[in-house]
């Protein structure tokens, strides 16, 4: 606790002599405008070789006028580090960001985070600092032993945790943005786990073996349901786990379930459909089971689970049914599949957040050791 307000006391302090120093040569180069305030950076990202800075700063032309010069200064400020400017990810297949240097030769970004090396091309692939808590989460686990697939690993933002924290034997890893693959590669080699690693390059739903599975990472937002199938193909047949990632909304003002499987199982629980209002959840967990003649019954369990919001219940009773029904499709067996944990990663806009949903699932027709 005593580190953290010591690094806030710093930024603190930065961001002052950030200001001070911007407008001291604005006002030196003859561009200073009182509008230009709102310009100056209040929060960046500070990596090992770069800053980077939101796009929203440096809108007005002045600040291309200054050009080199305030560049120069910044950087010096932060030790000679490179500069970028990154706006809002690009709505594409590979989730591109919108970056582009200012200051630096190399677009070659690298950071440390929690004993894991990590370098990525800031200008074609994207290296969110808000997924943290998730990242060290993983490192958390333990999965000595366990074959993990992370079916859009990115430069390796879950895979290097699985396999430098949670020990993983081995993790297969699918992504097809060849710059996010280079990056990837490196990142194994520098982190030493090259050799645990298993690089598919392609679509996932092509490339990745079915039936190998003790955990899968689905980490695609805003949503990943059209690979929830595949995901479900891709576990072992006795079962294992699954880290579901979603952007949920969340804390409107009432909304209304529209998936008849969840209306179905929530009327068994006697929580109504239509209207509903948003409002914290104080429930236990629940299992979803499938019978071998396809009946799909709900109960609630004694775990507990912080769902906090009603929409993020309702999310992960659809994540469960959906896996459940999936899974019994594959085997035509008994299949009970049940919610472990629920985490939120972050607010990702007003009323939504990025939230990961651990599931258990198990074949009730073979045996499966620890999951």
């Amino acid at each position: 606790m005593e580190e953290e307000t010591i690094k806030k006391k710093r930024r603190s302090s930065l961001k002052q002599e950030l200001k001070s120093k911007i407008i001291q040569l604005m006002i030196e180069l003859g561009l200073w405008k009182e509008n230009l305030q709102r310009e100056i950076p209040t929060c960046w990202d500070n990596f090992e070789n770069f800053v980077i800075f939101n796009s929203r700063f440096f809108k007005d032309e002045s600040w291309n006028k200054a050009g080199s010069q305030l560049w120069n200064c910044i950087s010096e400020l932060f030790s000679g580090k490179s500069i970028a400017l990154q706006s809002k990810i690009q709505n594409n297949d590979f989730r591109s960001p919108n970056a582009h240097i200012v200051h630096g030769d190399s677009p070659w970004v690298k950071y440390l985070d929690n004993g894991v090396r990590y370098t990525w091309n800031v200008e074609f692939t994207m290296f969110c600092t808000g997924n943290v808590t998730e990242r060290h989460r993983i490192g958390n686990l333990n999965c000595e032993g366990k074959i993990i697939v992370d079916m859009f690993a990115g430069i390796g933002y879950f895979v290097l945790p699985y396999l430098v924290h949670a020990k993983a034997q081995e993790v297969i890893a699918c992504e097809w943005n060849p710059v996010s693959l280079q990056a990837l590669k490196i990142n194994v080699v520098d982190n030493k786990v090259a050799e645990k690693c298993v690089v598919l390059e392609g679509d996932v739903r092509v490339t990745c073996p079915r039936g190998i599975a003790d955990h899968i990472n689905l980490g695609l937002i805003p949503s990943c349901e059209q690979y929830w199938s595949v995901a479900a193909e891709i576990l072992k047949p006795t079962g294992g786990t699954l880290h579901v990632h979603g952007n949920v909304t969340s804390k409107v003002q009432s909304f209304t379930v529209k998936c008849e499987k969840c209306i179905s199982l929530l009327e068994t629980l006697k929580i109504g459909t239509t209207n509903l209002q948003s409002k914290e959840v104080k429930c236990n967990g629940f299992k979803i089971k499938i019978s071998a003649y396809n009946v799909m019954t709900i109960e609630i369990s004694e775990d507990q689970i912080g769902w906090k919001w009603q929409e993020w219940f309702v999310w992960s009773i659809h994540v469960t049914h959906s896996f459940c029904m999936d899974l019994y499709n594959i085997t035509k067996t008994e299949w009970e599949v049940t919610p472990i944990f629920l985490h939120r990663v972050k607010a990702y806009a007003p009323h939504i957040d990025h939230l990961v949903l651990d599931v258990s699932c198990r074949n009730m027709m073979l045996p499966i050791k620890n999951l």
